[in-house]
């Protein structure tokens, strides 16, 4: 679809929407993107963590995970 017939039909819905349909649906847009990003900020962690834990073996050339210190 290209951007005149959607922009077209977008203002369509806002005419017929009511200022609390509005707001609901701004609000839901901003939940969505919110999880959107704890769901990357939670990956790009994972990744990092897990960069940190890999060591690289000089014998194997492999990588092998550090093992966990008990206090």
């Amino acid at each position: 679809m290209s951007f005149e017939p959607y922009h077209y039909n977008m203002v369509l819905r806002l005419e017929g929407m009511t200022r609390a349909e509005r707001r609901a649906a701004d609000e839901q847009a901003g939940r969505m993107a919110y999880g959107l990003w704890r769901l990357a900020r939670a990956v790009r962690h994972g990744a990092g963590s897990l960069r940190r834990q890999a060591l690289l073996d000089p014998f194997r050339r492999v990588a092998t995970m550090r093992p966990r210190r008990n206090p």
